[in-house]
């Protein structure tokens, strides 16, 4: 592995159908040393993970559109890219913890940044990160 891909901040999919709520929960992200890539539905977000095998951080919110919601994409996506962390967030809805993999956590919104850290820093367990 060369020096320069290990400078390289780790990348992150945030996925919201909210532009401005997409950014917002984006700008956290970045805030914990992440390159944020941005899906604004499930469908983009799955070709986002196809093309972008160093992911390391899905944040999707739970009433995404598209063929399925954020609970089935932390299930898909703990199937299909086991390394990667799942964090699932909604203000609406608080899925029950059957509903979510056990590689997946759920977070309530709004998010704010000290949430966005916790979970990050507790729960996906990057020291990489910093």
């Amino acid at each position: 592995m060369s020096t320069l891909s290990l400078n390289r901040p780790p990348l992150a999919l945030v996925v919201d159908d909210e532009p401005i709520v997409r950014m917002d929960m984006a700008d956290m992200v970045e805030d914990e040393g992440y390159n944020v890539i941005q899906a604004r539905t499930v469908e983009d977000a799955f070709d986002f993970l196809t093309q972008y095998p160093s992911l390391q951080l899905v944040l999707t919110d739970l009433e995404t559109p598209g063929s399925m919601d954020g609970c089935a994409l932390a299930w898909e996506v703990t199937k299909r890219w086991p390394n990667i962390c799942v964090i699932v967030a909604s203000g609406r809805t608080r899925p029950e913890e059957s509903d979510l993999p056990p590689r997946a956590i759920f977070v309530a919104k709004p998010l704010s940044p000290d949430v966005v850290h916790e979970a990050i820093e507790e729960y996906c367990g990057n020291d990489d990160v910093r």
